[in-house]
């Protein structure tokens, strides 16, 4: 699905990844793993399950990986660097454009309220409206994404239910986290 952003105006793709058991036609509802980073965690995350559910080690779950809906590497970075950075550090900005090779002005950092926004009243309920959802609902992110997770964890820890926060970028801003 391409979802744009009420309120960063930004467009993202989620991919969705339903249980072997949902159907459309029983009442079964599922909890919801928000995966960031879908670019390059979705087939992962969606391959571990599909083990995992050989040997019945894990309980149904919809997975939705997010992530920009971006061409370029270079524009995925930006995008992810904008929106899982709880503050804006314009020197950081250029720090990171020089080691990452771009353009200077394209990184700007401080969205992640703006994020946080869009996936609670946006992607959220989307994902509730169109699939067979509970209220059991996690959120997963690495690096810059397990910044981001744990900035939601601490502005709305009722949001989710679990959180995966991996290998966090909380050194971000003097670790302001």
């Amino acid at each position: 699905h391409i979802i744009k952003s009420s309120f960063n105006n930004k467009s993202y793709q989620l991919n969705v990844s339903l249980p072997k058991t949902y159907s459309k036609l029983d009442t079964l509802h599922y909890p919801v793993l928000y995966v960031l980073d879908g670019k390059f965690s979705y087939q992962s995350f969606n391959s571990i399950r599909e083990v995992l559910d050989l040997g019945k080690e894990i309980k149904d779950v919809i997975i939705v990986a997010i992530d920009g809906n971006c061409v370029t590497d270079e524009d995925w970075f930006a995008g992810r660097y904008n929106d899982f950075t709880p503050s804006s550090l314009p020197q950081a900005d250029t720090q990171w454009s020089k080691m990452m090779n771009i353009l200077e002005g394209k990184l700007k950092s401080g969205g992640a309220e703006l994020f946080l926004n869009t996936l609670q009243k946006d992607f959220m309920p989307f994902i509730d409206k169109n699939y067979k959802t509970t209220s059991n609902q996690g959120l997963s992110g690495h690096s810059l994404g397990g910044l981001f997770a744990g900035y939601c964890l601490i502005k709305k820890p009722e949001l989710f239910k679990s959180y995966g926060i991996n290998s966090p970028s909380f050194w971000w801003n003097n670790n302001e986290m």
